[in-house]
């Protein structure tokens, strides 16, 4: 013979175990029923004497709102059942206020409760029954909050781009996601925290809606005023003899400007002044930046090239070597020369008379002392060729002719 033990909770046992330990997990009366098989298949039930009664409640409620904005009253109902009565019915409300309780319960015990808190809040209703049985039930409310925005600006509200920066007054739940809406009231729009949008001068009226995945939502405005640049003009670049200063002639408009910066600042005689000296020796790139009274700023950059010419550099066409100590020698001389590359001077006949090879400018003994093979060379003209190295690396070839005079 075979049998199998029916607890009476929809379980069973037929592991032919003749003494059993089974545990009912709810409350409630259960009539056990072992149902017996022999080996020609006939099959016999026999139920116990005995009903099995497990004492307890099982405690439910519902309320009328799970998820809701900032704050809000939420109704419950108590739908709690037992078979043991309720000697005591108790709400944990889940947000840290007093509970509330009742003795002896009902199974009917209807709650309301103000929450003004944001987050998951879970309340829990817990049940004693008459035998002491304790048994608890709860449910999960959410709480989200609205995020209220703020609007700021990492610069000045001047015309072109304009860095926006949206921020909260105050943290919003970590279930919470927020989104942002811009308008700027000029056919632009963004939904990204920190925009960038292009403004033209005159009157801006920018809204910024933030919201949650729930629907939470508030929108803040911003009224101000967009400002032009300072206007700013002059020459895209300036030639100047190597070493020479030059003024940078540049013409400003706008509201009052209050201050000007010149970069490099080196080389110039007032890089914060709105038309400076530059002495320069290599071509520069110089940029100045103009800010007027509303913090709007604007820049403008002009090279400033240096050319080797005429006014650096100077040879004479007559020359007197008679040891006077005035023009005894023919040499080059001028401003901002590094070196003289070479010097050959030449009779009318094409005969070499002179050559000197890399030597100092504005250095009078290296240059012709009028003499041809350790002899007074004859009055006469003379062609010289100059090679000249000026300070910016510029090779210049010179031509021309020279009187010799006795």
């Amino acid at each position: 013979t075979r049998f199998t033990l029916n607890f009476g909770d929809f379980t069973a046992d037929s592991s032919q175990t003749t003494s059993l330990v089974h545990t009912y997990r709810r409350p409630n009366s259960y009539r056990p029923i072992m149902t017996l098989a022999d080996s020609s298949g006939c099959i016999v039930q026999l139920a116990g004497s005995n009903i099995v009664t497990v004492l307890g409640s099982t405690p439910f409620f519902s309320v009328d709102k799970h998820a809701f904005c900032d704050s809000g009253i939420v109704n419950f109902v108590d739908y709690s059942i037992s078979n043991d009565g309720f000697y005591s019915e108790s709400y944990n409300f889940g947000d840290g206020s007093p509970p509330l309780g009742i003795t002896s319960g009902s199974g009917a015990f209807n709650a309301a409760h103000d929450y003004d808190q944001t987050g998951t809040i879970v309340p829990t209703l817990t049940i004693v029954t008459t035998n002491g049985c304790t048994e608890s039930y709860s449910d999960t409310i959410k709480i989200h909050q609205t995020p209220h925005g703020v609007i700021t600006a990492t610069s000045s509200y001047c015309a072109g781009p304009v860095q926006f920066e949206g921020s909260l007054t105050g943290p919003v739940s970590p279930m919470d996601t927020v989104k942002w809406a811009w308008d700027f009231g000029n056919g632009q729009t963004s939904n990204v925290q920190n925009p960038v949008a292009n403004l033209a001068p005159g009157n801006l009226t920018a809204t910024l809606r933030t919201s949650v995945t729930f629907g939470c939502s508030d929108t803040t405005g911003l009224r101000t005023t967009v400002f032009p640049p300072p206007g700013i003009q002059g020459p895209k670049e300036i030639t100047t003899p190597v070493g020479i200063p030059v003024t940078i002639p540049f013409i400003y408009g706008g509201d009052s400007i209050v201050s000007y910066n010149w970069v490099p600042a080196s080389h110039l005689d007032c890089p914060t002044c709105p038309d400076p000296v530059a002495t320069v020796i290599f071509s520069t790139d110089f940029t100045v930046t103009v800010t007027d009274i509303h913090q709007c700023s604007v820049s403008d950059s002009v090279l400033v090239k240096t050319v080797c010419n005429a006014d650096n550099y100077f040879l004479p066409n007559t020359f007197s070597p008679n040891g006077d100590g005035v023009n005894d020698y023919f040499y080059p001389r001028g401003t901002s020369l590094y070196n003289i590359q070479s010097l050959t001077i030449f009779n009318r006949w094409g005969q070499m008379v002179f050559q000197r090879r890399d030597f100092p400018a504005n250095s009078a003994t290296m240059g012709w002392d009028g003499n041809f093979n350790g002899r007074p060379a004859p009055a006469d003209a003379y062609v010289y060729v100059a090679e000249v190295i000026c300070e910016n690396a510029q090779i210049v070839t010179l031509k021309g002719t020279v009187t010799l005079i006795r």
